[in-house]
């Protein structure tokens, strides 16, 4: 994207747009392209909130802890910052030491997760290692456990298929349309209200009405 002024000039269907404040519209058509480029969709506390009072029991299944969450920066060159989880630890380390909280949240998360790995003994090191070559997937058992996580520093995305598509994309279509994550009812703009200032992103969206 290049920026010109306060006019933003992106490829959209093969042309060149300008887009402005002024003639940028956006209206969803659930053309299902956002659902099939595999970015993380992150979840909210809204998110769990709405599903629980609607019984959308069926979404927790679809769930997972994001692995760059509770990943360790000194083992990770190139994570430039502490994850999540472990800012959230060393901020709450006042009153206990960093390895009884660390232990802690190891726990909470074996307890109240399904773990799909190679032996549940090393989800300690698969999990906190970036890299790794079993990579698992850790899904919430209840939604309330996820609303438990979130507290703790966890990050929770949705658990995308082998082709990187987002599961609940039925016939070409949402198929929780009504109930899908702010992050993608928000999409094409972030949770700041801006536009993407990806080009791709932009350009496959069909909702754009210029």
């Amino acid at each position: 994207m290049i920026i010109l002024g306060d006019i933003e000039i992106l490829t959209y269907n093969s042309k060149k747009v300008n887009i402005t404040e002024q003639n940028f519209k956006f209206h969803c058509v659930r053309c299902g392209e956002c659902c099939r480029v595999g970015y993380r969709v992150y979840i909210q506390k809204e998110d769990i909130k709405n599903w629980i009072e609607t019984d959308q029991a069926e979404i927790i299944d679809y769930l997972k802890i994001d692995l760059k969450s509770i990943s360790l920066k000194e083992f990770n060159r190139h994570q430039e910052e502490e994850s999540s989880a472990i800012k959230e630890i060393r901020k709450n380390c006042i009153n206990k030491a960093y390895d009884e909280k660390f232990n802690e949240l190891i726990n909470f998360i074996q307890r109240n997760h399904f773990y799909r790995g190679k032996e549940y003994t090393l989800l300690r090191y698969y999990t906190f290692l970036p890299n790794m070559r079993h990579n698992p997937i850790l899904t919430p058992k209840t939604f309330e456990i996820v609303l438990e996580g979130l507290n703790k520093g966890l990050d929770y995305i949705i658990n995308l298929d082998s082709k990187g598509f987002c599961p609940f994309l039925k016939l070409n279509l949402c198929s929780i349309h009504h109930f899908k994550p702010l992050a993608c009812k928000r999409f094409p703009y972030k949770k700041n209200g801006t536009l993407r200032d990806g080009e791709y992103f932009l350009s496959i969206c069909k909702g754009i009405v210029i």
